[in-house]
């Protein structure tokens, strides 16, 4: 693979790269084949269609753009590694010319991180406050890492608790006087991070849906109007709707590419350490190189052998979360048709 880089404005720049013809042309059987699988083409069973007639059927460029998410991973993983960049961002593809039989012309641009020129610190004296150690630091990641991925249900058989959101009608009223802004409808609050005056969100609390009450509460004396600083008020309430959160991340999907570079990413990001605590209640699903990573590192041999690679980055094993090797493709048309026997070999 040629490379060639270009230094764009700031720490942007530009990669260059040409991908040999006969590569290319092997991931391009690959993705018609592929699409074969899933296209209904009259005369043919699913997958058995000619290269040619699934040209026709969804178009060369169809295939063309199948091809590049099989050679992208790898090339485009590559370049960064042999142009030693430090990259911030996902790679955009800018330009590519992808003609069959012919070398594949691709160019990117990728935003690196930038290089600060220190002034003069030494002889500085600086005052280091060591943070107290939070031993549910970890527990606190994880439940963020599983909020995130989490999804509202309607709630139809039970009161709320402190941990729903409450959707609800609500007037306002202090001695006597509806308050300005102090009405809606439909409105949703998550009870647990309540922004509302305090003693509000407490209230909804054990109602179920059709519930209609008043609660009462104080506004703070530091209240931002000044009519209503420390004054008591009625809120009229009716429950709508209860909703729960609820964690729908049973499985966690990790798909493919260069596994040294995902290995990579894994270790800088710090996912890596936090698998193995997710992975007590959570399913792992690993395609390509999202299943070889979960093992232990094949030889750097039979993965040369079987997959050209040349340089592993610096990696010499992977996650180990299981006590065997995975090696996938030994079946797949880009790779030798003795992989297997190599392998058990």
């Amino acid at each position: 693979m040629e490379t060639k880089l270009t230094k764009l404005k700031d720490n942007v720049v530009s990669i260059s790269m040409t991908i040999p013809a006969a590569e290319a042309t092997s991931a391009y059987n690959t993705a018609a084949s592929k699409i074969s699988q899933y296209i209904n083409v009259d005369g043919f069973r699913k997958g058995k269609a000619p290269r040619a007639v699934v040209e026709r059927h969804v178009g060369v460029d169809r295939i063309r753009q199948e091809a590049l998410e099989i050679l992208l991973p790898k090339y485009l993983g590559q370049a960064v590694y042999d142009n030693k960049l430090d990259i911030i961002t996902q790679p955009a593809i800018t330009d590519y010319k992808f003609e069959t039989g012919k070398d594949v012309e691709i160019t990117f641009e990728v935003e690196t991180r930038p290089e600060v020129s220190l002034g003069s610190y030494k002889g500085i004296d600086v005052k280091v406050e060591v943070p107290a150690a939070d031993n549910n630091a970890f527990d606190k990641a994880l439940e963020g890492f599983l909020a995130q991925h989490a999804s509202m249900e309607l709630v139809l058989d039970r009161p709320s608790n402190e941990t729903d959101t409450v959707v609800f009608d609500f007037e306002g009223t202090c001695n006597g006087e509806p308050i300005q802004g102090g009405a809606a409808k439909g409105y949703a609050l998550d009870l647990a991070h309540s922004n509302f005056i305090p003693g509000f969100a407490e209230q909804l609390v054990g109602h179920n849906i059709k519930d209609e009450f008043d609660i009462q509460v104080t506004f703070p004396e530091e209240y931002h109007d000044e009519k209503l600083k420390g004054q008591p008020a009625t809120f009229a309430i009716k429950i709508n709707e209860i909703k729960q959160r609820i964690i729908k991340a049973d499985i966690i999907y990790c798909f493919g590419g260069n596994t040294e570079w995902l290995f990579k990413v894994f270790e800088k990001s710090g996912f890596n350490k936090l698998l193995p605590k997710l992975l007590e209640t959570k399913v792992w699903i690993g395609s390509s190189a999202g299943s070889m990573i979960l093992g232990k590192m094949p030889s750097t041999l039979a993965q040369s052998y079987i997959y050209k690679i040349d340089d592993f980055l610096g990696v010499n094993k992977y996650l180990e979360l299981v006590n065997f090797s995975i090696i996938p493709h030994i079946f797949g048309d880009f790779t030798p048709s003795d992989a297997f026997s190599y392998c058990v070999e």
